[in-house]
């Protein structure tokens, strides 16, 4: 399964729709973009995982990588939606979940990032 991934802003809500299969040159692609936008002020990301089954070592080390920027910058606020069953596991194993919020649905995460300032 290839990689790709959109963008798309929902008010001041960064939305990144993942889709395929993520190693690390997708986890390269996806973090580059995000940080670009971090570059230019914003600070309210979705990534929604629900096209996205997997997410290799390689992959999942990228992703620490994007979250950890929250490190630098404390206004930033990270979520993720969709996240198969594996990548949850995974996620939350390697910590990524002190850094950002996991909703079940990219529904149920537009609700609750609407509440967040």
């Amino acid at each position: 399964m290839s990689f790709s991934f959109s963008h798309e802003k929902i008010g001041n809500l960064n939305v990144f729709n993942v889709k395929g299969y993520v190693d690390k040159e997708a986890g390269k692609s996806l973090r580059l973009k995000v940080e670009e936008k971090v570059n230019a002020g914003e600070t309210l990301f979705l990534l929604d995982f629900s096209l996205a089954p997997l997410v290799n070592s390689t992959g999942l080390a990228e992703v620490i990588d994007l979250v950890s920027l929250k490190g630098s910058n404390s206004k930033l606020n990270f979520a993720f939606s969709g996240l198969s069953t594996v990548c949850q596991f995974s996620f939350n194993s390697v910590g990524i979940f002190h850094y950002a919020q996991a909703f079940t649905s990219r529904s149920e995460a537009l609700l609750g990032l609407k509440k967040e300032p």
